[in-house]
């Protein structure tokens, strides 16, 4: 099953997400600052990009959300940016 939702992940690196106010699965993610891919705390190689959710949809606040996965390590990371 794990394997089955990263080679998902792989066809969707080619798609781009576009403005801040629109959440997003796959691509490449709208940084609303500068890009931060997170480290895998397992075995410190950056992770690869799933979704953009906007906070916006989500509960009316500011900024977006961003979630990744190491596919070799089962690891998944989220992380906030806002202006």
């Amino acid at each position: 099953q794990a394997g089955d939702v990263m080679r998902t992940v792989d066809k969707l690196e080619k798609i781009g997400a576009d403005w801040d106010e629109i959440s997003t699965i796959g691509g490449f993610p709208f940084w609303i600052q500068d890009w931060e891919y997170t480290p895998c705390p397992d075995c410190g190689r950056p992770m690869k990009f799933v979704a953009k959710l906007s906070w916006e949809m989500l509960d009316f606040m500011e900024g977006n959300c961003y979630v990744e996965v190491c596919p070799e390590c089962r690891v998944a990371s989220m992380h906030h940016q806002q202006t």
